[in-house]
């Protein structure tokens, strides 16, 4: 099947559409993030070495290409009144790009351009004022900071990134070999460093005697200029640990995050769960059932992607859910769509 699927993409790459004249420095990335990224899949567009980025002095738009196809990760990072401008800008370069992953009101103003908009999952988002761990709700996370404290372990934020790069590469390692998907997933998530990266914070869980046992890293989220929120990004621990090692090391990172005065924390994308009726004018049923299958599947959870297994994890911490969506041109194979951008993803 890996065969088949390389030959096509070389068939098919070679329509690729050539990349236009408007890739955006990396000072001036860095400077529209900070400004505008207020969204948690805007900080790749500043780090991610495989992304691309169109736009000029207003913004920008972050993208990627498999199979001929343009995919589009997210929202323009850009102030309100240019976002509409650069995405006519970008389709008008690109033909017939797909959007991944974009806020309704993205979606929106793609769907008044003809495009077909079907839910694709989405965000779970804590708002941090007046937010608190009491009640029967959070028993479990509870527990978690409780299992953690009988076993001898400890939570501190990394702050100077000394915690040797050995052991977290060792650490990632071991984590990932436990994974449904062994290799990581691409595009929805950011690919994982070993070094603490620019406004990135880390969280280090350790056992008693000093020795790692899991980290978690947070993106920022900014506005205007300074940093409003972060993203639970990326997860690591000791297989031989419980999840409840996750979800201390969570808590103890949101109650940081509310201490300093901060506004939200966002829980990340869970792709194709729980996915209903997108609520707009042009919408794929097939593609909204395929979707649903994919998450009920015993099969697909067990051999492909868990789907269900992250709902269930980040349904724990009861967060606000921001729906997110993938919009698909009106013209063309849709269907060959769906399958670039599992390609594209490294889910086949």
């Amino acid at each position: 099947m890996s065969l088949i699927f390389r030959t096509l993409d070389k068939i098919l790459e070679r329509n690729t559409p050539a990349a236009p004249d408007r890739v955006v420095s990396a000072d001036m990335r860095w400077r529209h993030l900070r400004h505008y990224g207020d969204f948690p899949l805007a900080y790749p567009c500043a780090t991610e070495r495989y992304l691309s980025t169109f736009g000029d002095d207003r913004g920008l738009i972050s993208y990627a290409q498999k199979m001929g196809i343009t995919y589009a990760l997210g929202d323009p990072v850009a102030q309100g009144d240019a976002q509409s401008a650069l995405l006519d800008e970008f389709i008008g370069a690109f033909g017939r790009p797909v959007f991944v992953a974009c806020q309704r009101q993205t979606a929106e103003k793609l769907s008044a351009l003809g495009y077909s908009v079907n839910e694709f999952g989405y965000d779970s988002v804590i708002d941090l004022e007046g937010h608190s761990f009491a009640g029967g709700a959070y028993k479990r996370v509870r527990y978690g900071t409780n299992w953690l404290e009988s076993h001898g372990m400890s939570i501190s934020e990394d702050l100077d990134g000394s915690t040797p790069k050995k052991a977290i590469k060792r650490l990632s390692g071991r984590w990932r070999k436990t994974r449904v998907t062994r290799r990581e997933i691409r595009f929805l998530n950011r690919e994982f460093s070993p070094q603490i990266e620019p406004d990135v914070r880390r969280f280090i869980a350790r056992y008693e005697d000093g020795g790692l046992a899991g980290l978690l890293n947070f993106d920022p989220v900014y506005s205007q200029g300074r940093i409003t929120g972060y993203l639970a990004s990326q997860k690591r621990r000791l297989p031989k640990d419980s999840a409840y090692l996750d979800l201390a090391m969570l808590r103890h990172a949101i109650d940081t995050f509310q201490a300093e005065g901060l506004q939200s924390v966002f829980l990340g994308i869970t792709p194709i769960a729980d996915i209903e009726p997108s609520g707009f004018d042009r919408e794929l049923g097939w593609l909204r059932r395929g979707l649903q299958a994919a998450h009920g599947s015993d099969w697909v959870n067990s051999r492909i992607f868990n789907s269900r297994g992250l709902a269930e994890a980040k349904n724990r911490f009861r967060g606000r859910r921001v729906p997110l969506y993938l919009c698909l041109p009106g013209r063309g194979s849709n269907m060959l769509r769906a399958i670039g951008l599992l390609r594209l993803l490294r889910l086949v």
